[in-house]
């Protein structure tokens, strides 16, 4: 090994966390979920990287926060930003606040900023986000992060080849609002089926969400392949719930447990019920373990994107993307169900 590839490998990335709650922080002292859960256990548990400081205006949450990281704890962005001018910004807050930090971190030129989901409220702060980041030749990058995994990105990789056939119709199932976790739904579809052309959505109104203002939708979108996927919503109340079936011309893959468990269907040309071929239940195929956590592979990637191994997985772009079937999914909703085209 050379000592130019051992230097690029001892070498650290300074972050600072600006959010310091459930997905910024304080989700890691939950027993739930394959840790770490959250980015400061996700770059905690990274060689490559070192957490240099932590932003939370909200001082309550300050000493479950020291018993995550022996970073320093601050409520001021700008000085923190001043004072330790780190290589990447995590951005870990609300989707209204995005544009603003995403704008203010620009100024002190980190390497990456990676900016949590939705990336803004709106096209108008999306398109900023970007075009500053762009400006500034800084990487952005929008933690849906099921795309930095593994075993979910072999999956896309199949579909692309075919391995399943032509994906035709796919369903989906989420809860806890069209923006907060729909988002992921919306970006996983469109990861896996291509760029949606028009939606339909009529409002869920039995499905609660915990962000103000957001809510659940059901809907049918179509694609540039011409395929269709029907997406679902739950009351989260009642049980939690990310599931995603997607359905070829030669199989089907099936998503469960939040995306953790996956499983290949084949088809069989002779079915029991019928003699007309049927998905092979009884011959599903698991593919990876259960036990991944989507946020190290995040922080995986985030190295190895500033390292020159990756191109971003999601970019702004991507999420922009994503951000505008969302608005138009809500546009339908209002409008009871009007087809909207994209």
């Amino acid at each position: 090994m050379s000592y130019g590839m051992i230097k690029k490998m001892n070498k650290q990335y300074s972050v600072v966390i600006i959010g310091g709650g459930t997905i910024g922080a304080t989700g890691e002292l939950k027993k739930q979920g394959n840790k770490p859960t959250t980015h400061a256990g996700a770059f905690l548990k990274n060689r490559r990287a070192r957490i240099i400081g932590l932003v939370e205006p909200n001082k309550t949450l300050h000493e479950k926060i020291k018993k995550i990281t022996k970073a320093p704890i601050v409520i001021d962005t700008n000085k923190l930003l001043k004072e330790k001018n780190p290589d990447i910004v995590i951005v870990a807050t609300p989707d209204e606040t995005h544009k603003n930090i995403v704008l203010l971190a620009a100024q002190y030129n980190p390497k990456l900023i990676l900016c949590e989901k939705p990336i803004a409220t709106n096209m108008r702060d999306a398109k900023q986000i970007i075009a500053v980041c762009k400006r500034k030749k800084i990487k952005l990058l929008i933690n849906h992060k099921r795309r930095f995994d593994p075993v979910l990105i072999e999956v896309q990789k199949e579909i692309r080849k075919k391995t399943f056939g032509t994906i035709k119709q796919a369903r989906c199932l989420y809860g806890n609002g069209i923006r907060n976790n729909g988002t992921h739904a919306i970006d996983q579809l469109r990861w896996y089926m291509g760029e949606v052309t028009a939606v339909r959505a009529i409002k869920n109104d039995y499905g609660e969400a915990s962000h103000k203002g957001d809510y659940n939708v059901d809907a049918m979108i179509e694609f540039q392949s011409g395929a269709r996927a029907m997406l679902q919503s739950i009351n989260t109340r009642d049980y939690y719930l990310f599931e995603h079936e997607y359905f070829g011309t030669n199989g089907a893959i099936r998503l469960r447990n939040l995306g953790q468990t996956v499983h290949s269907i084949p088809r069989k040309i002779k079915g029991v019920f019928v003699n007309a071929p049927e998905l092979n239940y009884q011959k599903a195929k698991k593919i990876g373990n259960e036990k991944r956590s989507f946020m190290k592979a995040m922080a995986n990637h985030v190295i190895e994107v500033l390292d020159g191994e990756e191109k971003p997985r999601c970019t702004g772009e991507d999420a922009l993307k994503t951000l505008l079937v969302i608005e138009a999914l809500q546009r339908s909703a209002e409008q009871e169900g009007r087809k909207i085209f994209i």
